[in-house]
């Protein structure tokens, strides 16, 4: 089990940012110009069947020095962040709109976990044609969100969510790693995670990186 505690974070120690399952670092357009000494790393395309745990140490050769660094993930990036803080050795990670273990999973992602990739494929395609038909407003969301699983451009998100849905938290390195958890108390993608959480933040959303980025650099 993930150890937790309130701990201030000491400013010469580098932050590397891990973004979410979108590539880019728009979800920490407001909160970098609060902080100083990160390091925000690109995603990378991930090989056929790589596991959560492979892709981190692959993150971990694009840092430029990592050493003495902490992790701070929002969502699928708090999920790497997990194993390459333990892989680096870092003091401590921050798990922000993230979850820590497979009981977290919401149903979709674990139904994904057990359809193989190309059936998986061909289920979204007729979802998205499916959904297209329909009009109404929560509907659409949904398509747009399948659209993104979709076809060649969609496998990285594919690929992420599976990886997700598959991930089981690594045991045998990093132990000395403090965790700590921040969600907001609206968090519709990841519900649950305002209850395991160290920090929970009043009407944050999944997005609170960027909706309440003062109170994610206070903390």
């Amino acid at each position: 089990m993930c150890r937790y505690a309130n701990q201030e974070m000491k400013k010469s120690r580098k932050l590397i940012l891990l973004g979410g399952m979108t590539p880019g670092g728009r979800i920490y357009r407001r909160l970098t110009p609060l902080i100083s000494n990160y390091e925000f790393i690109e995603w990378v395309n991930p090989g056929d069947d790589q596991t959560v745990q492979e892709y981190a140490y692959r993150i971990k050769k694009l840092i430029k020095d990592p050493q003495d660094c902490d992790v701070l993930g929002v969502s699928f990036g708090g999920i790497v962040a997990q194993e390459l803080a333990r892989i680096i050795e870092a003091e401590r990670c921050y798990i922000v709109s993230s979850l820590c273990c497979y009981e977290e999973l919401n149903l979709a992602h674990k139904t994904m976990s057990k359809v193989p990739p190309v059936l998986l494929n061909q289920l979204l395609a007729s979802s998205v044609k499916m959904f297209s038909t329909l009009q109404a407003t929560n509907v659409s969301k949904v398509t747009s969100r399948l659209k993104k699983l979709v076809g060649d451009e969609g496998g990285w998100y594919r690929w992420a969510a599976l990886a997700v849905a598959k991930w089981k938290p690594s045991k045998d390195v990093g132990s000395d790693v403090t965790f700590i958890r921040i969600h907001g108390d609206s968090d519709s993608t990841f519900k649950r995670g305002h209850i395991f959480s160290d920090y929970v933040i009043e009407g944050a959303t999944h997005v609170l990186a960027l909706t309440h980025a003062k109170e994610l650099a206070q903390l």
